[in-house]
């Protein structure tokens, strides 16, 4: 009977105490509040602001539990409190005779800070000049008993304590001389001189011995808010308290968010642009590796004798479905991803490979080469021109089987500066071929300054060739010039059986003409093959 006793009463203080946590609040909590700004703010309209109250509407947020405020002095609030009028007191200090009588939360609310306020000409810290003063003090305030103890360790004695019930009690003794200085709060705005600040002490919500089931609640909110990455109730303090510390989160809330846009800028306009190309770049890779970039071969012919003297190898790429589509689809992508040098060398391989094979079959006595497109920034790079060089020296195929077709329009400006490209090149052992010769920049400069090897006659010049006199004149002034300059000349784009009639009239052993007329180009398969 004993043990079941025991067990009992154990259940029983058990229960009381879980009770106590979670027994729900249906009524309004009554709060105590008196005026101490930035605590509790009450304007002319009776309006009440402050830190207390967005204390309170972020326990009510929380929690769900609603309170109503009663106004009073702290002196009055204190036995309300303890009479049981009011459930809870905000900002009391937890000493030890009041927690004879109260009952406290967990959690600091605020942490008191005061000052030593007078309108004499008293300077900071001196304190010899408050002998035989009259202080102010808040009745029933902890504060009060610090700031005397404080005095008298200072050795500053004959002080005559007056008490009033608030503040703004205290600030109209002190403006009508009732008073020579006075304690008040250091978060309080005022227009008197401050002659000395410190620390008080934390205060907390008191409640009445009876409600520490609100206690117990309104602390069960605040460790909620206080686990939150952010906390509600430090960006509160800081509002009121310390507001630097609210300009400096703004600040680097700001710096986080143009940090933010700059890396996202940055993103965009650098990063993402180098992941596209490095994927991209690795995708051409990938078609080199896979043969789904292919080469195709041209011929190139004597239009007096049929005999192929030549082969252009030409850029395609396989795509689905065994479509093969032409450099206009997809050059853009490998020149705008920095790939053209590579590709370009790839192609190079190729042809150099190739070369033995079209040679044995063709059997031109050892006069055949495959030509390629090169554009003016890879003839101008030292070091492509370098590893051209390198790799035609590896193959061993001897001089003037791979002849490199300069593509793009040259300028006249240009001129000088591929003349040691070309040289280094053909001393290499490559032709060098001017294409597209005849259009926009290209004049007869160019076949003065440039050292090149071949002439190759734009497909404008053969385009309604029958019908145009003046593209005719053109077509054999040129060949006049390149029999002069002791270079070949080969006319793009012969398709039709009359262009191929009117060069034929011309009289030149080095004139050569390349075209559907005769072929389309083909793969390496299909040319040995025929």
């Amino acid at each position: 009977m004993r043990y079941l006793a025991f067990i009992l009463l154990f259940v029983n203080l058990f229960c009381s105490t879980v009770s106590g946590l979670d027994k729900r609040i249906d009524e309004p909590i009554k709060v105590g509040i008196y005026e101490d700004t930035p605590y509790i703010t009450i304007n002319s309209n009776n309006e009440i602001t402050g830190y207390y109250i967005e204390f309170l509407e972020l326990i009510k947020k929380e929690g769900n539990v609603d309170y109503e405020l009663v106004v009073s002095d702290f002196s009055d609030l204190l036995t309300q409190l303890e009479n049981g009028n009011i459930d809870i007191l905000m900002g009391l200090d937890s000493t030890g005779d009041r927690q004879e009588n109260f009952l406290f939360n967990n959690y600091k609310v605020s942490f008191e800070t005061h000052t030593i306020n007078t309108n004499k000409n008293i300077n900071y810290g001196d304190f010899s000049k408050l002998e035989g003063m009259t202080i102010g003090l808040i009745e029933d305030c902890a504060s009060s008993n610090c700031v005397l103890s404080f005095l008298e360790n200072k050795e500053i004695r004959n002080l005559t304590p007056i008490y009033a019930k608030s503040f703004h009690e205290l600030e109209n003794l002190l403006k009508n001389g009732s008073i020579d200085i006075m304690v008040g709060s250091s978060a309080r705005p005022t227009k008197y001189k401050s002659i000395y600040n410190f620390e008080s002490h934390p205060v907390y919500i008191g409640a009445n011995k009876n409600n520490l089931h609100i206690i117990n609640y309104i602390d069960n909110q605040i460790e909620k808010m206080s686990l939150r990455e952010n906390n509600l109730i430090v960006s509160l303090y800081d509002k009121y308290f310390h507001p630097e510390h609210r300009i400096q989160k703004v600040k680097s809330n700001i710096l986080f968010f143009l940090l933010t846009i700059l890396i996202i800028l940055f993103y965009f306009l650098f990063i993402k642009s180098k992941i596209k190309k490095f994927k991209t770049q690795k995708k051409i890779r990938y078609g080199l590796d896979t043969d789904k970039y292919l080469v195709y071969y041209q011929p190139i012919l004597n239009p007096h004798t049929n005999k192929i003297i030549g082969f252009e190898g030409l850029l395609r790429l396989l795509v689905d479905d065994n479509k093969v589509l032409s450099p206009y689809h997809f050059i853009k992508e490998i020149e705008d991803n920095d790939m053209l040098f590579e590709v370009s060398l790839w192609i190079l391989q190729k042809i150099i490979k190739a070369y033995p094979l079209i040679s044995n079959h063709i059997n031109n006595e050892n006069n055949l080469y495959i030509s390629m497109n090169l554009s003016l920034n890879e003839i101008r790079d030292e070091n492509f021109v370098n590893s051209a060089i390198e790799i035609l020296s590896k193959s061993n195929i001897g001089p003037n089987k791979i002849c490199l077709e300069i593509v793009e329009n040259v300028k006249i400006d240009k001129l000088d500066v591929l003349n040691t490209s070309i040289k280094k090149l053909k001393d290499a052992g490559f032709k060098i071929a001017i294409d597209d010769f005849g259009i926009e920049y290209s004049n007869l400069d160019v076949l003065k300054k440039l050292d090149f090897d071949i002439v190759k006659l734009d497909k404008y010049f053969v385009d309604d060739l029958y019908s145009c006199e003046i593209k005719q004149e053109v077509i054999r002034f040129v060949s006049k010039i390149a029999t002069v300059t002791n270079r070949s000349l080969i006319i793009e784009g012969v398709e039709e059986e009359y262009q191929l009639d009117l060069i034929k009239s011309i009289e030149n052993s080095k004139l050569y003409i390349q075209g559907y007329f005769y072929s389309k180009p083909l793969p390496l398969e299909e040319i040995l093959n025929t």
